[in-house]
């Protein structure tokens, strides 16, 4: 998850979609791959299931990183269509096995679905990129697209206005960049992000100076040399994943404790309902547990569409209703408190459990909206907070007056909340949305600087601190290279966030499925199952 992250996101779902159509079909294909042989079968459906996980985790966090370049609502859209997903999976799995499809059948039948997501990532979906508008010789007009990181736009952006007036077709090309939405297939860049230039760390005689801030951190890499591409890795990652590790642990930890608890109450269900083998013949009876799993997804859709009504801060309570709710499940498969021996009874009871397993979906779903969101709202703040600092300090070694800047920083800081509660609501198009970031809580570009920023008079957050006409050209110009800098650094540090929590909700995911396994093999009594 946080290897490879200069990657080009489109190669990143290519390969999303050759590990996902890998696993189906060899999840398809096993009994003939393992020549009918159980042990052979076996595992190959278990390197299914890693094609499958590696899959489904990955693609997670490829998706929730490129996220993060839209404003922080857009996880809401995001949320809700993994839940659609599953709400449409279970129903399609439902149809066709009762339509009498083999298993082998249904998933084979699954594949185009691979194929269309990676159409809807590449061609589909849009995203705002800087572009400038050439103008050819027969009248029509060309977006050339920059990738660059936004502390090299200066240099980049003449040069490519250069090399593309230098074509014989080309008459002219505008000196300002414009922001556009373009397709990720034409917009985003299928080669490695440039990497980010952060600042050196202060050297202390004292220590190593190896960049291994954690007793575990050493234990991990002591053995490798200064040099070694583990050690490397860590220099340039390490700091940003400690920083977004600690200031979002509560939001991670809350992740990944309703992974915990929803996974091992939904497993719980083919335990849960009392059947008699008679009974068999009931659709209820005979599909309990595919009906529970739509029910759990249709709550999960419903909480996880519900950004844009309600926003949740507190999600330490979903976790604890979560945990009761896990804990009532166990009970339930272990006890059976909710039956009836008479077939008509039990089945109206089952509806009980099925109402029930909405509940569970809905506090899983709207947890992992709401953690998300919250992620990339604080990370927002923090970034105003650092970019004001840095540029105080910047003034204030000129020689500036910083004596309103407290004050300053309170009124942004009230706008700022103003402006992200009004832009939640409302329904204007992403690109407006984006041509406001530095006013509002926009996210700022990847760190493989295929997104775009706004122009810099859209942007003033240091009117309130010092009078413009105060500064000088070239503090105004250092002034804009701080933004730019953190601008970059910050979206890294993002993507880091969102990478962590998918990995916390993965590790919840684990977990949650070694509960079940424990309980399941020591506690659960499977004759009152069918």
């Amino acid at each position: 998850m946080m290897i490879l992250t200069r990657l080009s996101f489109n190669i990143r779902i290519t390969a999303l979609l050759l590990f996902k159509l890998t696993g189906i079909l060899l999840v398809s294909f096993a009994s003939e791959i393992g020549r009918y042989n159980n042990g052979a079968s076996f595992a190959v459906m278990l390197i299914a299931v890693l094609f499958l996980g590696l899959a489904s985790n990955y693609g997670e966090s490829a998706v929730l990183t490129f996220v993060q370049r839209y404003p922080a609502n857009i996880v809401g859209a995001w949320s809700s269509g993994t839940g659609i997903s599953g709400v449409a999976a279970s129903l399609i799995f439902m149809g066709l096995t009762s339509a009498g499809l083999t298993e082998q059948q249904t998933f084979l039948v699954s594949t185009p679905v691979c194929i269309i997501y990676w159409l809807c990532f590449t061609v589909g979906m849009v995203a705002p990129h800087k572009v400038l508008v050439a103008t050819r010789t027969d009248g029509k007009t060309e977006e050339i697209i920059i990738h660059c990181l936004d502390e090299d736009e200066e240099t980049h952006i003449p040069m490519l206005r250069e090399q593309t007036l230098a074509r014989d077709d080309v008459v002219s090309v505008t000196e300002d960049y414009e922001i556009k939405m373009i397709m990720n297939f034409r917009g985003v860049s299928w080669r490695n992000s440039p990497a980010i230039r952060k600042p050196e760390p202060a050297k202390d005689d004292s220590e190593e100076g190896d960049g291994l801030y954690n007793p575990c951190c050493r234990f991990l890499c002591g053995c490798c040399s200064p040099t070694n591409g583990l050690r490397r890795w860590w220099r340039e990652q390490g700091p940003d994943m400690i920083l977004m590790h600690n200031t979002m642990l509560w939001f991670f930890f809350n992740l990944a404790v309703v992974y915990i608890a929803e996974y091992a109450a939904q497993l719980m269900a083919p335990f849960s309902f009392y059947c008699e083998p008679e009974w068999v013949d009931n659709f209820w009876v005979k599909n309990s547990y595919v009906v529970t799993q739509f029910c759990y997804q249709f709550g999960v859709l419903i909480s996880r569409s519900s950004l844009l009504i309600v926003q949740i801060p507190y999600v330490g309570v979903l976790s604890i209703i979560q945990v009761i709710n896990a804990i009532c499940w166990v009970i339930q498969a272990k006890l059976l408190f909710i039956k009836s021996y008479d077939k008509k009874q039990q089945v109206n009871m089952s509806f009980i459990l099925f109402a029930w397993m909405i509940f569970i979906g809905l506090m899983g779903g709207a947890s992992y909206v709401n953690v998300f969101y919250l992620i990339l709202q604080r990370s927002t703040k923090m970034r105003q907070k650092e970019e004001e600092e840095a540029v105080s300090k910047y003034l204030a070694a000129q020689g500036h007056d910083m004596g309103d800047h407290a004050a300053g920083s309170q009124h942004r800081d009230a706008a700022a909340d103003m402006g992200a509660e009004k832009k939640l609501h409302a329904t204007e198009p992403i690109l407006a949305d984006m041509a406001r970031e530095h006013s509002d809580e926009m996210t700022q570009p990847s760190g493989g600087s295929d997104t775009g920023r706004t122009e810099p008079t859209h942007a003033q957050p240091y009117q309130l601190t010092v009078d413009n006409a105060d500064m000088t050209d070239a503090e105004r110009e250092e002034i804009e290279q701080i933004r730019r800098t953190l601008n970059d650094v910050w979206a890294a540090r993002r993507e880091t966030g969102m990478n962590i929590g998918a990995m916390y909700a993965t590790i919840g995911i684990t977990l949650g499925n070694l509960v079940c396994l424990v309980f399941t093999n020591t506690m659960l009594n499977y004759e009152t199952n069918c």
